[in-house]
């Protein structure tokens, strides 16, 4: 018998967010970058599958959800069977000034 694992659906912000983070590390190597998405994708699956190890963020939008790791932070909502990730950002961003794109 085979499950289906958890749902990650990325939002357009999210996925431009770890573009240039993945072409900002780039510069000191392809592979560091690579490393950085592989380890993006474990913790994505993690919080697919646990999203309360997290911490809830109202103050920024209903139902948002923030999870540090290393330099970065992955801002995320969790959905049915899964989560939908809106941002990762550097971890030292500004939250005040956070576009977070359009959260129905």
């Amino acid at each position: 018998m085979t499950f289906a694992g958890p749902t990650i659906r990325t939002l357009p912000l999210a996925e431009a967010d770890a573009v240039a983070i993945w072409a900002s590390i780039a510069e000191d190597g392809p592979a560091q970058a690579d490393g950085f998405l592989d380890l993006l994708e474990k913790k994505l699956r993690l919080l697919a599958t646990i999203p309360a190890m997290s911490q809830h963020r109202p103050d920024l939008a209903p139902n948002l959800r923030s999870y540090a790791f290393g330099d970065y932070c992955i801002f995320f909502r969790p959905i049915d069977c899964g989560i939908e990730a809106v941002r990762i950002l550097y971890e030292t961003c500004d939250t005040a000034g956070l576009s977070l794109g359009y959260l129905p």
